[in-house]
């Protein structure tokens, strides 16, 4: 819970792997992790052709590390774009919930 950002990872299938940092939203109570992207993103392509996705974790300072397998989907839910939106996302998405690149991505565990 004290990290936030992790390295997201995509094309788990194809070398060279697509990794990049992100930040987490919200893990829910099914232990869902969730995401902003953008629509027209290449991790949102890579999501769409195979959501097997990889998050790494690295707390350093106490020596915490967590990596999660799990599916990625793009969700078209403006009611939970506007639950998970933060002040800090208006960075990545000029026109807030309304912006018409912005979509949550859903992270479920897989075992």
């Amino acid at each position: 819970k004290s990290e936030s950002i992790c390295l997201f990872t995509t094309n788990l299938y194809q070398k060279p792997l697509s990794t990049r940092p992100m930040a987490t939203q919200e893990v829910d109570n099914d232990g869902n992790f969730w995401f902003f992207s953008a629509k027209s993103s290449d991790k949102n392509r890579e999501i769409a052709i195979e959501g097997a996705t990889q998050l790494f974790y690295s707390h350093t300072g106490s020596s915490e590390y967590l990596s999660v397998y799990g599916k990625a989907s793009v969700v078209i839910d403006k009611g939970k774009a506007k639950q998970l939106w933060t002040p800090l996302a208006k960075a990545w998405f000029k026109n807030g919930v309304d912006d018409v690149e912005l979509t949550p991505i859903k992270v479920e565990h897989t075992h």
